[in-house]
């Protein structure tokens, strides 16, 4: 099987760069987006196996960016890894995400990808 490919969408270049250094380790292929817009164009034309979602974006929130991948995806898992305070993110999982995982908890971080990911290999 091929490694699980990740769009993470995030718009601190330092917060992208270490999350796809970080997860390179554990063999996963990760593209980024800084912006909802960069994310949608992506998820569109580029197969994943997960999205992991900042809620806040320079055009708009994860939250709307869930919505709108849900129009055309509705089975790839979608994670959100916000600094924003959880009870208001966990408001919004109804808008098609699984997860919320706090920044920077790495280790939750990790552990969700892996619930998420698994849930593919069956």
């Amino acid at each position: 099987m091929n490694n699980p490919r990740i769009l993470f969408v995030d718009d601190h270049d330092d917060t992208r760069f270490m999350i796809k250094e970080w997860l390179s380790q554990f063999s996963y292929e990760v593209a980024t987006a800084e912006s909802m817009a960069d994310g949608l164009r992506l998820a569109k034309v580029e197969p994943f196996d997960l999205f992991i979602l900042d809620t806040r974006l320079p055009d708009g929130r994860g939250t709307e960016l869930s919505i709108k991948i849900r129009e055309f995806d509705q089975v790839t898992p979608i994670i959100f890894y916000s600094g924003e305070p959880p009870e208001r993110v966990r408001a919004e999982l109804k808008d098609g995400a699984q997860e919320y995982v706090m920044k920077p908890e790495f280790d939750e971080l990790e552990k969700a990808i892996r619930r998420a990911v698994g849930t593919l290999r069956g």
